[in-house]
């Protein structure tokens, strides 16, 4: 599945006096899921110009990306033995207590992003080690080559600013338009299967799945059918793990724009609220299957603020 906002570091924007929910084991997925902190130094003052104040920084911030993107490689050799090490062999206490329990959201997330980072890691390893330093100039050109824990904030952010914009441009009234087209949905049936044959384009698009004009139509309509099966496990267990108020910060960012919510700008109370409101107004418990299909293309083809109920 190519889920490619659901891995990666969102910058959170936090009141200093609001406190955060205890987190939830079972909701939250390791935080080697995601990337490590990126500490870089700061620039030399003004007054400081000199050729060699410039060297050193620029020496200094290159060991620190250096230092960024192993300690995600070392996130992902983690991953690994947190899924595939069992629990008699692991002497780490740390490790037997980040592992996740099977059948959990945590537990869930984890081997989704593990499978997503593995695939991209021989390709990333060779522009690591070929490129050293120069590293984050290269991937910033294939930022969906770059396993999770190893993408800097700027090039999440870069992702997320495409698909919002990307979202964006269908506008109120084709959002409503497209609405229209699919709102016929059965059961069995699903948003990718819309009347028209455009709805798997512009599901793509809001979904913030990887789509170009010439992708086959068969393709773009599987991956927007991954992406709801996705939405449809990750409701369920998140509802099942004590909803939004149980995630940690980043993870409720990841989690609203995997649901096709604007995140750049906004803060995290806020981002948590509009999450619970998509579990309150997709429950299948409440609405069957069928209803909470038809709520969840409701959802996505409208702004969070337009969402009723």
């Amino acid at each position: 599945m190519d889920v490619d906002l659901h891995i990666g570091y969102v910058k959170t924007q936090t009141h200093a006096l609001t406190p955060s929910p205890s987190p939830s084991a079972t909701a939250n997925p390791p935080a080697t899921t995601r990337p490590p902190p990126l500490n870089l130094p700061t620039r030399p003052a003004e007054a400081d110009t000199s050729p060699k104040a410039k060297f050193s920084h620029l020496f200094a911030t290159g060991v620190a990306y250096l230092k960024f993107y192993k300690t995600g490689v070392k996130h992902i050799y983690t991953n690994t033995r947190l899924l595939y090490s069992s629990s008699s062999a692991t002497k780490d206490p740390e490790l037997a207590a980040a592992r996740p329990a099977p059948g959990t959201r945590a537990h869930f997330l984890l081997r989704l992003r593990w499978r997503y980072d593995v695939r991209r890691l021989p390709l990333f390893a060779v522009i690591l080690v070929v490129c050293g330093e120069f590293t984050p100039l290269v991937v910033l050109a294939l930022p969906r080559a770059v396993p999770g824990p190893c993408r800097i904030p700027r090039q999440v952010e870069g992702l997320l600013r495409g698909v919002e914009r990307g979202g964006g441009r269908l506008g109120r009234w084709r959002r409503r338009r497209l609405r229209r087209r699919l709102g016929g949905i059965k059961k069995g049936g699903g948003w990718e299967r819309g009347r028209g044959g455009g709805g798997g384009e512009r599901g793509a698009r809001i979904l913030g799945l990887s789509a170009r004009a010439w992708t086959p139509g068969f393709l773009v309509r599987k991956r927007v059918a991954e992406r709801l099966g996705y939405l449809r496990e990750d409701d369920a267990l998140l509802v099942e793990a004590g909803g939004a108020k149980g995630l940690v910060d980043e993870e409720v960012r990841l989690a609203c724009a995997d649901r096709g919510v604007d995140v750049l700008g906004r803060e995290v109370e806020e981002l948590r609220s509009v999450l619970g409101r998509w579990l309150r107004l997709t429950n299948a418990r409440r609405l069957g299957e069928e209803g909470r299909e038809k709520a969840v293309t409701r959802l996505l083809l409208a702004k969070d603020s337009e969402w009723e109920g």
